[in-house]
């Protein structure tokens, strides 16, 4: 049975992780690593011969994005 986070248990697991890259588990309720950079999170998985489901980048929450797409 997959495990459904709420938002705030969502928060509470990224908080810390602001302006980093982080690799989350399969179920996304764990992170496995962390890093400045894409490739320092990858080194860190590999030396711990840990696999990641998602890595993603932790914006600043003071700020918004929004993505410009153009037709």
């Amino acid at each position: 049975m997959k495990r459904k986070l709420s938002t705030k248990m969502k928060f509470n697991l990224i908080k810390k992780f602001e302006k980093q890259w982080v690799a989350f588990n399969k179920d996304r309720t764990e992170v496995v690593a962390s890093g400045k950079t894409m490739e320092e999170v990858d080194a860190k998985l590999r030396t711990a011969k840990k696999i990641a489901s998602v890595i993603s980048y932790i914006m600043p929450f003071d700020r918004h994005f929004a993505p410009y797409v153009q037709t």
